[in-house]
């Protein structure tokens, strides 16, 4: 018996070793990006610009002028990094320290979980160096100037907080989803799953108590949003997306065939825990037929799936895995739906299909969107992470023996040495001569631009270097460029104008198809062309443009 437990925890040492592995390549690349002085992906210029117009007590939620059009996103980080640039100075390196502890109190969330539930923290470390080992599947936004790494905390948080049995705690947990709504209102739809398993361990009381307090914060809070804005931040947050066109090949196969490039160990043992602690009766065979069917139709369709240009799936037999996977929890689930009375599934059982379906179909629904880019799987990224660390920690309680550490040990290897294997920090590690180039923009700008704001609407915090205010970003511009949206004709008339006025004293130009639509009209002509060395000053991430040419006002006959 002595033996038994030395030999257990002897198992643990490899997949401890990989997760710590992980943490350290990931730990390093935060290291080297947090102080880069330019954008490592190019929407963090815009984020500095909206906490810039906060310092300075102007609205978010406007008109679009030629000064400022806002993201489609609620204003949480931004007050945040507001508030915190008035002590710390505003710029870059505070906006990456708040992603980057927000990932790691993320990641923190996974370990919490797993040791409060089934007491295993090996489970928990690994689920979170799961989750911290999909920083590049994640597009590499866990530390960027984005509201993304704070929102998937605060749900985090809000779920971990919601499984506690502490006096209260569904309070507190419905404050840090009324938080992370604030900060990315699309995470308010974790509400739903945290509501049910409430309910299912402690009846509508307490799942009541949760949803006034986290819904009447929300809707008080949007009040005010829309009375101070005019009506225009429900504008901006749904109407302006609501024109957007969707791409539905990225909803399915596409989101689950990205997972399962980097997830499949993951997401196949998760489904076989889910599926086998389904509440499906000793007797009815048919239960667990339609279990069976679904997931052979998910496995059929799923090998029939061509690539998708521009989704890094995974190869055929490990989308048909996880579209089966799937379809055998559809199918579960359903069936325990329709069990007798006493066949309850467990609150535990409605937490993880609740959290983990919650987090799959908002991750494909965001991913479908036009525009959507991989940080939208994060929400999904974490939740496999959470769900490889209870089913470790839950197998190895309810079974404790040297086979199940072994097993499950096997599990965690397959896992993190294939996120070990894929994960490569080298390629977004901003360099030396990024610096310099960025310079030698600032420096070409300063002789270049006279007096008043200068429109540099790829590099929107660049400005800001010469003393002139952040400039309006494009993709901001592109959000109200759709056919029947709600500002569209506004935007154009305020841009043209502004161009036809000389309202810039420059225009920063950039490269293929990011040239400024407005500044190329007549009213600016070129003055001198740019050329950063090799890919200098280009993001790491998201949308690779750089700045290639400045324009300067031409002549009016």
């Amino acid at each position: 018996m002595a033996a038994r437990p030395w030999a257990e925890r002897a198992l643990d040492l490899v997949p401890l070793a990989l997760a710590l592995w992980i943490a350290v390549q990931v730990l390093g690349a935060f290291v080297a990006r947090i102080p880069h002085p330019f954008d490592l992906e190019w929407m963090e210029g815009g984020m500095l610009a909206h906490a810039w117009r906060l310092q300075h007590h102007l609205p978010l939620y406007v008109e679009p002028n030629p000064d400022f059009v806002p993201f489609i996103y609620p204003p949480g980080y931004s007050a945040l990094l507001a508030a915190l640039g008035k002590l710390f100075g505003l710029g870059y390196p505070l906006g990456r320290l708040i992603s980057a502890g927000s990932t790691l109190a993320a990641a923190a969330a996974i370990v919490f979980v797993a040791v409060r539930q089934t007491s295993s923290w090996t489970g928990g470390l690994c689920g979170a160096a799961c989750y911290l080992g999909l920083f590049r599947a994640s597009g590499g936004f866990y530390d960027l100037v984005r509201p993304d790494a704070l929102g998937v905390a605060l749900t985090a948080w809000s779920l971990g907080l919601a499984l506690e049995r502490r006096r209260h705690a569904e309070l507190a947990s419905a404050l840090l989803l009324c938080a992370a709504y604030l900060v990315k209102h699309n995470l308010a739809a974790f509400g739903l799953p945290i509501v049910g398993l409430l309910w299912a361990r402690g009846g509508w009381p307490v799942a009541a108590r949760f949803a006034v307090a986290s819904m009447g914060s929300a809707l008080a809070i949007t009040g005010w949003l829309q009375l101070r804005s005019s009506g225009r931040f429900l504008t901006y947050l749904l109407e302006v997306p609501g024109t957007h066109p969707l791409m539905f090949d990225r909803f399915v196969p596409g989101t689950p065939g990205e997972l399962s490039a980097w997830l499949l160990p993951s997401i196949v043992a998760g489904a076989g825990w889910l599926v086998g602690t389904a509440s499906l009766g000793r007797r009815p065979s048919w239960r667990w037929l339609g279990v069976a069917l679904l997931a052979a139709a998910g496995a059929v369709w799923g090998w029939q799936q061509p690539p998708i240009r521009g989704i890094p799936m995974g190869p055929p037999a490990a989308v048909a895995l996880v579209l089966a996977s799937l379809g055998a929890v559809l199918g579960a689930s359903v069936s325990s739906a329709i069990s007798p009375v006493g066949e309850r599934p467990s609150w535990r059982w409605v937490a993880a299909v609740g959290v983990g379906g919650t987090a799959l179909l908002l991750a494909a629904l965001m991913r479908a969107h036009y525009g959507g880019f991989l940080n939208v799987l994060m929400p999904a990224h974490w939740a496999c992470s959470l769900g490889l660390a209870v089913v470790v920690g839950h197998v190895r309680l309810r079974w404790p023996s040297l086979a199940t550490s072994g097993a499950t040990m096997l599990l965690l290897v397959a896992q993190l040495g294939w996120l070990a294997r894929e994960l490569e920090t080298e390629s977004i590690l901003p360099t030396s001569d990024d610096v310099v180039a960025g310079e030698a923009v600032l420096e070409a700008l300063e002789q270049a631009c006279g007096p008043g704001p200068i429109l540099a609407p790829h590099t929107a915090w660049l400005p800001v270097g010469l003393g002139r205010p952040p400039s309006i970003h494009m993709i901001a511009i592109w959000d109200l460029n759709h056919p029947g949206g709600p500002f569209e004709a506004q935007m154009v008339q305020a841009m043209r104008g502004a161009a036809r006025d000389h309202y810039w004293s420059c225009v920063l130009q950039g490269d293929g198809r990011n040239r400024v639509e407005y500044g190329t009209l007549g009213p600016y002509q070129r003055d001198r062309r740019l050329v950063p060395p090799a890919s200098t000053l280009r993001p790491k991430t998201g949308w690779r443009v750089r700045p290639t040419e400045i324009l300067s006002p031409a002549a009016i006959p």
